[in-house]
């Protein structure tokens, strides 16, 4: 098995925090060193691209929220206004009622009376 095969074993089975405290105390045989600097490397290159795209991720995500709230928040504008002109058609309907109600009180009124 090649350095460059067991130093991958060996870093994969301690994991990153463990390979950085092996590589601080020195503690790596030299000719498994180099390789377990490129594993570590490597791992910390992988971790930045997945943190990029995460936030990626999220902007667009954000971005997508972003623009359902702007759409609800002109439906309901549109809501209010439907809403606003019906209550005018119903309080007109309300005057028309009352002014029937009267008329039909006064004609009940001087039927009575004659």
């Amino acid at each position: 098995m090649s350095d460059e095969a067991a130093a991958t074993i060996d870093c994969e089975r301690m994991g990153v925090e463990e390979v950085r405290l092996t590589l601080a105390a020195g503690a790596w045989p030299s000719n498994k060193r180099y390789w377990a600097i490129r594993w570590l490397a490597k791992k910390d290159h992988d971790d930045a691209l997945l943190r990029d795209s995460s936030q990626a991720e999220q902007i667009a995500l954000a971005r997508s929220a972003n623009d359902a709230a702007w759409a609800a928040a002109d439906a309901a504008r549109e809501a209010n206004m439907h809403a606003t002109k019906a209550n005018i058609i119903a309080a007109a309907a309300l005057a028309a009622a009352i002014i029937a109600i009267i008329v039909s009180l006064i004609a009940i009124f001087r039927h009575i009376a004659s």
